[in-house]
């Protein structure tokens, strides 16, 4: 069985040493020391183990056709001066009507569950006065708590974005990114969790999309979070610092489901 935490301070803090300079020779006898510990805590098989792992999710990626949370969505039309728009295809009122609706194809009443499409941003044409717009893009996640409501949300977005850009002659583009399936906890696993002390059921999924998901596709686990507080900032606001409290009760927990 497996547990993760929300908790990344450790990874930023890594990348963060690993941007260091450091000399070759310290480099190379840091790299030894890591090697013995390794071997002498039994890593190797684990390693390996690890690399499978992450071989068949980057497979699964690029081979299931349910996972598609994040997209990209590209609108050509035709060239064409400011002076003249008549003369070329703007992508402009087909970008537009999209994205008025969106919150009707995301309406919570229409999956059983919670979904969400979120619109990262939007580009369209140039800066440049003397020519209409071209070509647009689209950027969108979208999630959901069920499998079948993302599919279904993805359907539902998709197909009218296809059907806009049919309607209005325009050439149009999708790409899937950042592909994760649901993060669903083995019965098991969660209720351990929740028998450690100080535990809480959570009165509804958190909503972010974890890569996470796909281990659990491959064995039982959990993944649950340490609790900053409520007037702790949120996640990617300005705000935000890793509280350094936090470590001592990541790490008893992570003990305490190892015994």
């Amino acid at each position: 069985a497996i547990a993760r935490s929300a908790f990344a301070h450790a990874r930023e803090r890594r990348i963060a040493a690993a941007d260091l300079p450091a000399s070759p020779v310290v480099r190379t006898q840091a790299i030894d020391a890591m090697s013995q510990l390794d071997a002498l805590i039994g890593m190797g098989p684990i390693k390996e183990r690890l690399q499978e792992v992450m071989a068949q999710i980057e497979l699964a990626q690029k081979s299931d056709k349910n996972l598609r949370p994040s997209l990209h969505m590209r609108f050509t039309g035709r060239p064409a001066h400011a002076a003249y728009p008549e003369q070329g295809l703007s992508p402009a009122p087909a970008v537009g009507r999209l994205l008025c609706a969106l919150p009707g194809l995301s309406a919570q009443e229409r999956y059983s569950a919670m979904s969400l499409c979120t619109v990262i941003g939007c580009r369209m044409g140039e800066k440049a006065f003397g020519a209409a717009a071209e070509r647009a893009e689209v950027w969108l996640t979208l999630r959901a708590e069920r499998q079948e409501d993302l599919q279904a949300l993805l359907d539902a977005v998709t197909g009218a974005a296809r059907a806009l850009a049919a309607e209005t002659g325009l050439g149009f583009f999708r790409e899937d990114i950042d592909v994760f399936p649901e993060t669903r906890n083995d019965p098991a696993c969660a209720a351990r969790v929740l028998a450690l002390p100080n535990a809480q059921r959570l009165p509804e999924p958190m909503r972010w999309s974890e890569d996470f998901g796909h281990l659990l596709r491959r064995c039982p686990g959990a993944y649950f979070s340490i609790g900053a507080g409520e007037t702790c900032p949120a996640l990617h606001t300005a705000g935000y610092v890793y509280p350094d409290a936090l470590l001592q009760p990541t790490v008893e927990a992570f003990l305490t489901l190892l015994r």
